[in-house]
């Protein structure tokens, strides 16, 4: 299980074994917020949503980790819209996601499938 919390004031990203229940922090406080972590399917790697924590409107991100930790990869940047993983599929090469966008005038919701291989960004079939 992933989790996203707040401790000792810090904004921190969390898997917790559910067979023992011990927690590894795999991303700690750096001025970006995580959000939805979601594993795919073999476990091995997780996808999330992230943002600026002083404006999070901004710098918006889709982002990907090892299970292992270390560095985190960057899917998608966003500057006018909110995207988010929502899933993975079975086989682990491709996210299904969902786009917002908003405008003063208008609100629009579309989702997504993000293929990790190429990289390659298709609107799902209606």
């Amino acid at each position: 299980m992933a989790f996203v919390t707040r401790r000792s004031g810090r904004d921190e990203l969390w898997a917790k074994s559910l067979d023992d229940g011990r927690e590894t922090l795999l991303v700690a406080a750096d001025g970006l917020a995580r959000a939805i972590p979601r594993w795919s399917s073999d476990g091995g790697r997780l996808a999330y949503r992230r943002s600026r924590l002083t404006n999070p409107e901004s710098e918006l991100a889709i982002a990907l980790l090892s299970s292992e930790g270390g560095d985190e990869q960057l899917l998608a940047t966003l500057s006018a819209a909110r995207e988010t993983a929502l899933d993975w599929s079975a086989d682990g090469a491709w996210i299904l996601g969902n786009s917002t966008r908003r405008s003063p005038a208008e609100r629009s919701s579309a989702c997504f499938r993000l293929r990790l291989h190429r990289m390659r960004k298709t609107k799902c079939a209606s």
